[in-house]
């Protein structure tokens, strides 16, 4: 996540091993403090467009693991690359 945080603004990619984004992904989604995923996105589902990975139930959000996770812990930047019904609502939830 703090990689993209870096990557994001000057416009570079980089690669995140996948286990590495399943271990972030099972972690943010009970997260209470200090970044609020789990608050953030009860009552919507999330898949993981680029991973084997679901979690929730609820409207669907379905993206790229990284763009889930910098939604998760409240970074904009991973808004852009999310789409479903629940997009809105975890767009809604942003600081």
């Amino acid at each position: 996540m703090h990689s993209e945080d870096i990557r994001r603004p000057l416009g570079l990619t980089g690669q995140t091993d996948p286990e590495a984004l399943r271990a972030c992904l099972d972690m943010y989604v009970k997260s209470t403090f200090p970044v609020g995923g789990k608050m953030r996105i009860a009552g919507l589902r999330l898949d993981a467009s680029d991973l084997d990975w679901s979690h929730g139930d609820g409207t669907e959000v379905t993206g790229p693991a990284i763009s889930l996770i910098l939604a998760m812990t409240g970074r904009r930047a991973g808004l852009s690359d999310l789409s479903g019904p629940g997009q809105a609502t975890l767009t809604s939830r942003m600081p």
